[in-house]
């Protein structure tokens, strides 16, 4: 057993109670369950359910799904007609079953993250145990017109069990990239080589090993574009993990994307009506942007950009001027006063970086896009613009998409990239403090003037 292996099991289980705990109230509302209960998608699909006889059911292979619309979800159908089948009409356990899967969820965000990420045991713990809460924690706005209220996306979901669309695809989409890493990390022939961190990879051998494809992965992946169509976004993720891992990446890649081209010529032959992302203009843009950075999307459709302006300006500035010998005291009055500038030079009133809104947008904008510098500035020996660069991958499928449900693939990478930062910081900091203790041990002692 590896060192590592107690502190990995704890962090899981942690993740997953997190995620249990987190939506417990809601799961055994009654008042939630009878809210949704007569929800078109959840009527339709119980009752297509439980009228479909073993015609039906394999016609889901070469047909639209349960609900008889405009996708192709085979095992999505398989899953919730056996739902249908075991409980009927009554959907407290579809919800307990979207809540243990959900739990899981939590858990792989945390391994995935424990894994990739460089540098001591609690470090890795640290930055996975924060994804899993960020997953778990992270909102999404409230809908138009009052359609819906601002909340949890992962306590909005729970009631409403037809999103488990969502959750086994995403389920499965996380536990192909684990696999997937492990393969990388045995340098895809079954060798276990070793990870960043300098600990022996258990396991290879097992699932997904021994061959010049990461097996295990591509069956992972095969099964989650079979529940729904988003973690056809994986295709594009993988080459970013064998960069990360400086792995050769064209081979395996290739392999997911054949399988993904395979499923959408059966779609498209299955399905022919099929709905799919369509570019709509600035609209679809700002929608796209809703996925990936709320508040940014919300200044930008405003007009208000200063602060923006003033954010993507101060971070160079600021990389700039630490490489000048200019005196820190006067970074920081550089600082201090940028906004002030960019204020009165955009929106024509520097007075508005002194009001406290405009100040709690700022510090939030400068957080997000400061996180987005440190993992530009980290990478290749950190993982965090991986998962920022899977961020903007993961929200293109939501484009003219709107519902809370939507958010659920955009919060995890969320939670991933913000774990990933936290451990680029820690490092960074870490980094730094070696590098003043050197300096100060190697500053030489003075040596006494020799007596006449």
């Amino acid at each position: 057993m590896s060192s590592h292996r107690p502190l990995l099991i704890i962090g899981m289980l942690l993740s997953a109670l997190v995620a249990l705990g987190a939506n417990y109230e809601l799961i055994f509302d009654p008042a939630a369950r009878e809210k949704w209960a007569d929800s078109p998608d959840s009527v339709a699909i119980t009752k297509e359910g439980l009228a479909a006889d073993a015609g039906k059911v394999a016609s889901w292979w070469y047909g639209p799904w349960i609900e008889g619309e405009m996708y192709y979800r085979p095992l999505s159908s398989m899953f919730m007609w056996l739902e249908a089948r075991l409980f009927g009409w009554n959907f407290l356990p579809y919800n307990l079953i979207s809540w243990f899967i959900q739990a899981g969820i939590a858990a792989l965000v945390f391994l995935l993250l424990f894994r990739v990420c460089p540098g001591p045991e609690w470090q890795r713990a640290l930055s996975g145990l924060v994804a899993a809460g960020c997953f778990v924690g992270g909102h999404h706005p409230p809908g138009p017109d009052g359609l819906w209220i601002r909340a949890r996306v992962t306590w909005g979901v729970m009631p409403w069990w037809p999103v488990q669309t969502d959750i086994c695809s995403l389920f499965m989409s996380l536990l192909s990239l684990i696999l997937l890493d492990r393969w990388l990390v045995a340098d895809g022939r079954g060798q276990g080589t070793a990870p960043a961190d300098g600990e022996e990879v258990e396991g290879a051998g097992r699932i997904g090993f021994g061959s010049r494809l990461p097996t295990g992965a591509l069956v992972c992946f095969l099964a989650a574009i079979l529940f729904k169509e988003t973690p056809l976004t994986l295709i594009f993720m993988v080459p970013l993990f064998g960069l990360y891992r400086g792995r050769p990446w064209l081979r395996y890649t290739l392999a997911y994307a054949a399988l993904g081209v395979l499923l959408l010529v059966i779609r498209a032959i299955a399905v022919p009506g099929a709905s799919n992302p369509e570019w709509l203009g600035g609209a679809t843009f700002y929608k796209y942007l809703l996925f990936v950075h709320l508040e940014t999307a919300n200044l930008l459709v405003a007009g208000e950009i200063w602060h923006w302006v003033t954010v993507i300006t101060l971070i160079p500035l600021v990389l700039l001027l630490r490489r000048t010998k200019l005196d820190p005291l006067y970074i920081v009055l550089i600082c201090l006063v940028w906004p002030l500038v960019c204020a009165g030079v955009v929106a024509g009133n520097p007075m508005l970086a002194t009001v406290g809104r405009d100040l709690g947008i700022l510090g939030r904008l400068l957080l997000v896009y400061a996180g987005f510098a440190l993992a530009l500035l980290t990478w290749p020996r950190q993982p965090a613009l991986l998962f920022v660069t899977c961020l903007f991958i993961v929200a293109l499928p939501n484009i003219n998409r709107i519902g809370p449900h939507y958010w659920y693939w955009p919060v995890a990478f969320w939670g991933l990239a913000d774990g990933a930062v936290l451990s680029a910081a820690v490092s960074a900091l870490r980094d730094w403090r070696q590098c003043r203790v050197r300096r100060v041990t190697s500053v030489p002692e003075p040596v006494e003037a020799p007596t006449p």
